[in-house]
């Protein structure tokens, strides 16, 4: 398993728990490639566009073997971004302890963090269970289905969306979902940096210096998240009505959901059609640049890196998702204004991008004698590093 990262970040081995030999290899980066010994203190400084990272352990007279990973929480202290990388070898426990890695870069105001969980869910439900900005069908929709379902959304969809009603679901590739108004308003989340300069990348792995000179601070997003209207302006009361009863109701709904491992996720800035900027529909035929992507770990988590031009205001991000070596068969509905610090959970449908479906957990039964061998070998660590 390798976590997908970009940009220059400082990679340092905090704690190491384990009686296998342990090793941090690294991928794809203009500086930092190669292979490094994973010993407590250890600090590399890594550059590129997109590189990954791997954890590898090596059992006693056996080749080098890949380590699962678990991606942490991103956090902010003195000026810079940490995130954890926990891995666990598969030996005596399945704590993820056996490496564990500090990531860091230092804050500035065009640095973009968005992270989060991704989950996946049965697609007989048409709403994204994980919107709360706005009511969001996923595609492909069959209009005149979910009408029939909820003849509330009758007049609403004939409004917004009237060719969408000529549209047989599951025929065409288009990706963009249906995005239906709220009526309320948009609070802006996340958290907002502050800087005396872009960036300091001539520091290079001095971080302590880059913190000095970009004087960097976090605030929290001002109440301006500069939502799309999605054509709630052309809507009446009563139907805008109809959307938040509708909104109401699902809330209440529970949805079954698992964890996405590995899933591809292709991250684009979105630049709001002029029709979308006047307050019309969602179309999604604005203008979009590809930024990057990033694959999901073993319970679902991501962490995604970009810059935004210097002057430029908060971006609009999509995302698109897909299992690995596929073409995208998942589109989100755009995430407004999204700030230098921004969580973004997903739930896709678990066809979509082949997540498997929920089965019990099966322990591995080891034969007591490879038990008492690998307890010897952990006994005999701990008296070598003692």
């Amino acid at each position: 398993m390798a976590i997908t990262m970009q940009g220059s970040w400082t990679v340092q081995v905090r704690a190491r728990d384990a009686a296998y030999a342990q090793r941090v290899v690294i991928d794809g980066a203009d500086v930092g490639n190669g292979v490094h010994d994973g010993i407590v203190g250890q600090r590399l400084h890594v550059t590129g566009a997109h590189w990954t990272l791997r954890v590898q352990h090596r059992p006693t007279r056996e080749a080098w073997r890949e380590s699962q990973l678990r991606l942490g929480l991103p956090s902010v202290e003195s000026g810079l971004l940490r995130v954890e990388i926990a891995s666990n070898d598969g030996g005596l426990d399945d704590a993820y302890d056996d490496l564990v890695l500090d990531c860091s870069l230092p804050i500035s105001r065009c640095e973009h963090v968005v992270y989060g969980e991704v989950t996946a869910h049965d697609a007989a439900m048409p709403f994204n269970p994980r919107r709360d900005d706005y009511l969001v069908l996923d595609a492909p929709v069959d209009v005149p289905a979910v009408c029939a379902r909820y003849p509330a959304l009758e007049a609403v969809l004939g409004k917004l969306y009237p060719q969408r009603w000529r549209t047989t679901a599951g025929l065409h590739g288009d990706l963009t979902p249906l995005v239906l108004p709220s009526g309320l308003p948009t609070a802006a989340v996340g958290l907002r940096f502050e800087s005396r300069l872009d960036e300091a990348d001539r520091c290079g792995a001095d971080q302590e210096a880059a913190v000095r000179m970009l004087q960097a601070s976090v605030g929290r997003v001002p109440f301006q998240a500069h939502a799309m209207e999605a054509g709630a302006t052309i809507l009446t009361h009563a139907e805008l009505g109809a959307i938040a009863h509708l909104r109401d109701q699902l809330l209440r709904q529970p949805c079954d959901t698992v964890p996405a491992a590995s899933v591809l996720l292709h991250f684009e800035r979105y630049h709001r059609s002029a029709s979308e900027e006047a307050g019309g529909a969602y179309r999604g035929t604005g203008l979009r640049e590809q930024l990057g992507h990033a694959i999901t770990d073993g319970q679902g988590r991501y962490l995604f890196r970009f810059r935004q031009p210097r002057g430029d205001v908060s971006p609009d991000l999509l995302v698109q998702a897909s299992a690995p070596g596929c073409a995208p068969c998942f589109e989100t509905a755009p995430y407004d204004r999204v700030a230098n610090l921004r969580r973004v959970d997903l739930c896709v449908p678990r066809e979509a991008c082949a997540v498997p479906e929920r089965r019990p957990r099966l322990q591995p039964v080891l034969a007591p004698e490879r038990e008492e061998k690998r307890a010897a070998e952990a006994a005999l660590c701990r008296r070598r590093c003692s």
